[in-house]
């Protein structure tokens, strides 16, 4: 009975150390968690700069567009700032790169895009091979979109489409069409 009893208190011992111990270690692992991809963030920032040739001090305008879509679409900043390096490689820098950024952000919230990273490339692109610029990749990305929904069709599989053939029919468009009626077609 004495044995009983003592492991009876070892127990509610146990359980009372346990349900004070956990929200601290939640909270410890949340800070970790949030220390981690605040540094990853700068980092990538920091590569941003690297590309562009601008200091971290000049890309606050991009910085700031980051964390604003960030907030108010519920994209991973890192994975936006992953997607700012990804645009500036490709040689789009400035007005231009932000507002490519802002229409990729919200093709994140459409069905039928896959992957922000699979919808740059393409969209990257269409660019490229249509000669287009920042101010278009809205339009492109909605027309794919509608293309999408008219005709039974992932707006992923457009996007692979332009990426493998998108020269092909650049070229036999010809400059019979502006560049965005062009891909459009």
């Amino acid at each position: 009975g004495t044995l009983g009893k003592r492991f009876g208190s070892v127990a509610k011992q146990a359980i009372a150390f346990g349900a004070i111990s956990r929200p601290i270690y939640d909270l410890q692992r949340a800070l970790t968690g949030a220390v981690k991809d605040a540094v990853e963030f700068e980092k990538e920032i920091v590569r941003i700069s690297q590309v562009t040739g601008r200091s971290v001090q000049q890309l606050d305008a991009l910085t700031n567009q980051i964390n604003n879509l960030s907030t108010s679409l519920g994209i991973s900043a890192n994975e936006l700032a992953n997607t700012s390096r990804v645009i500036a490689q490709a040689g789009i820098r400035g007005k231009d790169l932000q507002q490519v950024l802002s229409a990729l952000a919200k093709s994140t919230l459409a069905p039928t895009f896959g992957n922000i990273e699979d919808t740059t490339e393409g969209l990257i692109a269409a660019f490229g091979q249509f000669g287009l610029k920042g101010k278009d990749a809205e339009a492109v990305l909605g027309s794919l979109n509608k293309t999408s929904k008219e005709f039974a069709v992932e707006a992923e599989d457009l996007i692979s489409v332009i990426r493998r053939a998108g020269g092909v029919f650049s070229q036999a468009a010809g400059d019979t069409k502006g560049t965005i009626g062009a891909l459009q077609e």
